[in-house]
């Protein structure tokens, strides 16, 4: 595998959108093995993961009994009760969760590349990256996890990108907003709050994002 992907790297480095297609090509791969591992497995939620796809029905159909409940105790899991019960206007069933994990995680193989290919602008490391992603087994086995991980990772993930993308059209230091980067700006706030309300303990990524844009702008501060 390491050899092919050498010769592949040497022969089309210079082919960005084939690389490109390349990505889109597993990632859509990785979505269709997910869905079938999914449905052969069969896995129901158990514990935490079963009460808050419960209270997220229960919700959906005005009963609020449990706020007095798991969820008085647990205050921090209103967001992703919230999130799921949009989803059980789709069908009642933990399983459409489950199936959109699997689009979570194969979502989480394009934007790590994404990602990488901003921050090194080098094929051959891009397609290193693909490969670790696609080959890194036990993130495929949290589709059956319904607690918030995928859902996370993915808003999480997609909001790195957004940013990359932001800081690198607003050029040399952070300026302010303008008509060819808005969109990112806004795509990545969004993308935050989902991850946040998803799973709360990403608020360790909001604390190392905000400190890294504090030394990227001390670093690049201009002076008038």
């Amino acid at each position: 595998v390491a050899g092919l992907l050498t010769f592949f790297i040497e022969k089309h480095k210079k082919e960005e959108f084939l690389v490109h297609l390349l990505a889109g090509f597993l990632s859509f791969m990785t979505f269709g093995f997910l869905i079938f591992f999914v449905y052969k497995t069969r896995c129901e939620p158990v514990c935490d993961q079963m009460q808050l796809v419960l209270d997220a029905i229960f919700f959906k159909h005005g009963n609020y009994e449990d706020m007095l409940g798991y969820m008085r105790t647990f205050q921090q899991q209103y967001g992703l009760v919230f999130l799921e019960e949009i989803m059980m206007y789709i069908k009642e069933d933990y399983r459409i969760l489950q199936y959109l994990n699997a689009f979570f995680a194969a979502g989480c193989v394009y934007a790590m590349y994404r990602v990488s290919d901003i921050l090194f602008q080098n094929p051959a490391i891009s397609l290193l990256t693909l490969f670790f992603t696609v080959t890194f087994v036990p993130v495929y086995f949290y589709t059956n996890f319904v607690y918030g991980e995928m859902p996370s990772l993915f808003f999480a993930m997609y909001a790195t990108f957004f940013l990359l993308q932001f800081l690198e059209k607003s050029g040399e230091g952070i300026q302010f907003v303008n008509k060819k980067n808005w969109y990112l700006l806004t795509g990545t706030i969004l993308f935050f709050t989902l991850a946040y309300i998803s799973r709360t303990n990403l608020i360790i990524l909001l604390i190392a994002t905000a400190l890294s844009l504090a030394v990227y702008a001390i670093r690049n501060r201009k002076y008038q």
